[in-house]
């Protein structure tokens, strides 16, 4: 070997190394993880039983916000906030009102109409609670993270921040100005999600540049928020073994039946409100939901579906009283993730379970693989819990969830503790 081509070699391994630990430092994406452990210490003495009973209790006005962030949207939700009395009673007309839970289920929007609503909130003068039911992302998390001591989350929840985006057009003079406006929205963003968590401005501007996802567990550990509603042990597959109930097959006159049949067609954040208004109205007048079940398409098209179900996985796990499912045709991944959460699930012999995780992908606005990958191990975490904690799969399906597709009869169902009775 020439001296040249030994120089050539040393160069290139030595190119080689500082590309590999460029690449290693741009590729250490998981910026929320690192920072969560860093401030994982802070929570571990933190107590806040009391927002525990909070969101099932009919003492306080629940109102549902979910859909977009725009003004047009927010208007109904400012209607209710504004015209709200400390003095006023509730349905039955029986008891005065504490205050009000906003239950928030929106991926963002306009930033105004954000702004709008937080401010209208933050001056209300009676205990407002801010609940993280399903997805809080952009515009809608200065609802879900601004507000200290009031902020709850549930389990499966996810949410995102970003930092400002626009797709102005103009001369250079005008796109110069409106740099300057986004860099000063920029600036006064970072100051609130600083002030409202444990994390430094520029901790913040870290996070905002890839459009990191965040579990509810990530949020809290972060401080964004206060409190991550604890599921209920009683919907827990291994607490279900022991205590089998032998009249469960029994429908009483406190039941009432409610109807789910295309959840993994949801498309928008505001399809479950109904099913999700509906189950609360029986948690407040102590009825118990029994849902039919019945939604089959070809499979998932990314995770949109599974965003769109996850205030349904989160009510279901976490209901203080029984839910029963009743699967009455073949469903698919979306609506198996909060069917397997609920207390009690009977199952047809002409049905079956389809699980197709194969084709999550992140969002169409997501520009950076580095927030696409963070999107996708979030989700991936999710479905990993739900099923390890309300089923018994074997270790090969679990250990392939996200890999490989599933086809799964009902005797399968029953033997793995994927339902609880068939029919």
């Amino acid at each position: 070997m020439t001296n040249t081509q030994k120089k050539t070699k040393k160069h290139s391994k030595k190119h080689s190394k500082i590309l590999l630990k460029k690449t290693k430092k741009q590729s250490d994406i998981d910026i929320i993880e690192k920072y969560s452990n860093k401030y994982l210490k802070k929570n571990l003495n933190k107590n806040n039983k009391t927002l525990e009973n909070i969101i099932f209790n009919n003492q306080y006005k629940h109102l549902f916000f979910y859909g977009d962030m725009s003004l047009e949207e927010i208007k109904p939700i400012i209607d209710e906030l504004l015209s709200f009395s400390i003095n006023d009673k509730d349905q039955n007309n029986k008891k005065q009102l504490k205050g009000i839970v906003l239950h928030i289920h929106c991926g963002g929007g306009d930033t105004n109409a954000g702004l709008t609503l937080y401010n209208i909130c933050k001056n209300v003068n009676y205990p407002l609670f801010l609940y993280t039911e399903g997805q809080s992302g952009s515009a809608s998390t200065y609802l879900s993270f601004w507000f200290k001591d009031f902020r709850i989350i549930a389990p499966y929840s996810t949410t995102f921040i970003h930092q400002m985006n626009d797709n102005e057009k103009g001369q250079s003079d005008e796109l110069y100005f409106k740099h300057d406006i986004l860099e000063k929205m920029n600036e006064m963003f970072c100051k609130n999600y600083s002030k409202y968590s444990y994390l430094s401005e520029n901790e913040i501007k870290e996070i905002i540049t890839y459009d990191f996802f965040m579990s509810s567990k990530e949020c809290l550990n972060l401080g964004l928020i206060d409190m991550i509603l604890p599921i209920n042990n009683k919907n827990n597959n291994k607490n279900k073994n022991n205590n089998k109930n032998k009249n469960n097959n029994k429908t009483y006159e406190n039941d009432k039946h409610l109807f789910v049949l295309s959840a993994s067609q949801w498309k928008e954040y505001s399809d479950s409100k109904e099913i999700i208004t509906q189950i609360y109205d029986c948690i407040f007048n102590n009825i118990n939901p029994i849902i039919n079940i019945s939604d089959f398409n070809q499979g998932l098209d990314g995770v949109k579906e599974i965003t769109m179900v996850l205030p349904l996985i989160n009510l279901c796990s976490t209901s203080p009283i029984k839910i029963t499912a009743i699967i009455n045709a073949p469903i698919n991944e979306s609506s198996v993730l909060f069917t397997i959460c609920c207390s009690y699930r009977k199952m047809s012999k002409n049905s079956m379970f389809i699980i197709n995780f194969t084709n999550i992908i992140g969002e169409d606005w997501q520009p950076k693989m580095q927030s696409r990958i963070k999107y996708y191990k979030t989700y991936s975490k999710i479905i990993s819990d739900i099923f390890n904690k309300f089923s018994q799969l074997p270790r090969n399906i679990l250990d392939n969830i996200m890999t490989k597709r599933f086809l799964l009869s009902p005797d399968e169902c029953l033997k793995y503790k994927l339902v609880d009775e068939l029919f």
